[in-house]
């Protein structure tokens, strides 16, 4: 298609007779395989599980909705249940109070902008940002202290002397530092005590309970320190050396995601105060989405308008995710029938390959809701954050478009910290693949430390390869005849049909069977019939999404014109 008519008019997308039958085959295919594996194999394997002694305990009748039994198979979501009621309060209580202190605030910066003397004018501004700031400090270091216990003060320690090695802006320190700590959490928990310091105050770390152990947030609380230390570093270095920096708002718009990271503080914002505030806010403390220390700031700094109708709507489809969950849980109890070795051997293999590809959409709709549960409470706080997962997992061909979507604040961390600071992608093909495998190495360990999670990081980066190759290729004047060609749709998508099933692979040994499940998982795609129909399967899938992106990219084409025909 072609971005306008003649007459200048945006031109929506508008395929050829051929693509729309093309199209309109791959469709019914897939939604003949998705209504048969709903209506006929659901009924199947949730027969299986009832019979079987393992999957069947994992089966609980404590859904959101009374009238279903779900699936508890999965113990990071099953915990996040129990704990809801109490996030709820939490955030409900919390919400009350910075709405209260954000009002104060922006009261404030109004009478502040108003006539009288300069000097009056700035003392208001003054007490504004510091009233938010203390507030933020506070409730940080409150809910610190409450759930993780009197242990607590370790990370704080921690932390702390992060901040002192900011001051060095010393990459080296930074990393070495982050790293050893990482290290130390893993493997060197018991000298997190009291008792460590002296058996007599061994009674301290029972002081009161602890609800949350600050261990299991201490890998995210690690991108934060490493993104302060970093953000500090080039901002300073900006001011020494006299450059402003300044962002290309025609790419980056004043206020946009992007905008924020990219535009550095004036050298005093990057305090004590900030830092902890940042490092220990509240509705990302326990799960994210990530952001970078530059975002929080230009946010706590500024008085934000109230989006109740987007935050409803946000609202809206939480819960309808919610519902999705449970009818998933209910129907094909995927995480209950994985635990069971029985029925995992019983499968046939286009019934485990229906089961695996569920396992992984089950896990990607618990990430989604988990993230934008604590996304849509820092929304309701007047933060706005990346929004992990912003496209669905089925809908995406390449390894590098599932990464920029899936942990999607995560990946662009990635890049601003380590990859962008290695050379990224404009140093030569080998430098480059040594970058991706760094990346990935750094990303499985920051997931855990085992070999399962570091197979699962280098299978990804060995997956990257060829993707890289046939990008370069196909980026090259000699190889532009190819992508003219009416055949290179089907070399995209039969090279698409490879890299979703490697993602499948890698992610299920990641996520779910680890290194030992890897011969289980051979066995079962050496089957030739499954090889062939999960072949067409994802082949017709790729054509769908490489028309989903050509009405993207056509609707975006279209708002532009409108736009510029607007401004005339």
């Amino acid at each position: 298609s072609t971005d306008k008519k003649d007459d200048g008019e945006p031109r929506v997308w508008a395929p050829s007779p051929w693509r729309k039958l093309e199209l309109a085959a791959t469709v019914v295919w897939i939604v003949g395989l998705l209504t048969y594996a709903v209506v006929v194999e659901s009924d199947i394997v949730r027969d299986m599980c009832f019979k079987d002694r393992i999957c069947r305990r994992s089966i609980v009748k404590q859904g959101f909705f009374s009238f279903w039994d779900v699936d508890k198979g999965d113990s990071q979501w099953w915990k996040m249940r129990l704990f809801l009621p109490t996030i709820l309060s939490a955030a409900a209580a919390y919400l009350v109070l910075a709405w209260l202190v954000r009002t104060a605030c922006c009261t404030l910066r109004v009478s502040s902008q108003g006539q009288g003397k300069a000097a009056d004018a700035d003392a208001r501004l003054a007490r504004a940002t510091t009233l938010r700031r203390a507030f933020l400090l506070v409730a940080a270091l409150g809910f610190c202290a409450y759930t993780q216990g009197p242990k607590f003060v370790f990370m704080q320690a921690v932390v702390l002397a992060n901040f002192a090695i900011a001051r060095a802006r010393s990459p080296l320190l930074t990393w070495s530092f982050g790293i050893a700590m990482l290290f130390a959490n893993e493997f060197y928990r018991p000298v997190f005590s009291w008792g460590t310091i002296s058996p007599r105050l061994e009674y301290v770390n029972w002081l009161w309970p602890e609800v949350h152990n600050w261990h299991k947030i201490f890998s995210l609380v690690l991108l934060r320190m490493i993104s302060f230390n970093q953000d500090f570093k080039w901002a300073a270095e900006a001011v020494e050396g006299g450059r402003e920096v300044v962002v290309d708002e025609s790419k980056y718009p004043r206020w946009s995601q992007e905008w924020r990271v990219k535009t550095p503080r004036p050298l005093r914002d990057y305090n004590l105060v900030n830092y902890l505030a940042y490092l220990f806010y509240v509705p990302l403390i326990l799960s994210g989405p990530t952001m970078t220390f530059n975002s929080f700031v230009s946010q706590i700094y500024t008085c934000t308008p109230e989006r109740p109708r987007a935050i409803a709507i946000y609202a809206a489809r939480l819960l309808f995710a919610v519902f999705l969950f449970e009818a998933l849980l209910h129907y094909i109890p995927v995480f209950a029938l994985s635990s069971s070795p029985a029925i995992v051997r019983s499968l046939t293999a286009f019934e485990a390959g229906g089961v695996a590809y569920l396992l992984l959409k089950g896990t990607w709709l618990k990430f989604l809701i988990i993230w934008r549960l604590f996304r849509l409470w820092a929304m309701a706080d007047g933060v706005d954050t990346v929004e992990n997962m912003n496209r669905c997992m089925s809908n995406n061909y390449s390894l590098s478009g599932f990464w920029k979507s899936w942990h999607r604040s995560f990946n662009r961390w990635l890049v601003r910290y380590i990859f962008v600071p290695l050379g990224g992608s404009r140093v030569g093909v080998a430098r480059n693949v040594a970058n991706i495998f760094v990346v990935f190495t750094f990303v499985a360990i920051w997931h855990d430390m085992n070999m399962q999670l570091l197979t699962w990081g280098w299978l990804l980066g060995f997956a990257f390869i060829p993707e890289l190759l046939a990008n370069k290729l196909l980026a090259s004047k000699r190889f532009g005849w190819v992508q003219r060609a009416w055949y290179f749709r089907h070399i995209r998508a039969s090279a698409a049909a490879g890299n979703i099933f490697m993602l499948m692979v890698a992610n299920l040994i990641g996520y779910r069977t680890g290194v030992e499940g890897l011969w289980s998982i051979l066995a079962m795609i050496m089957d030739p019939a499954y090889i062939i129909g999960t072949f067409l399967t994802l082949f017709a899938a790729a054509h769908m999404m490489f028309a989903i992106r050509e009405w993207e990219a056509a609707r975006g084409r279209a708002l532009v014109v409108q736009v510029a025909q607007g401004d005339r």
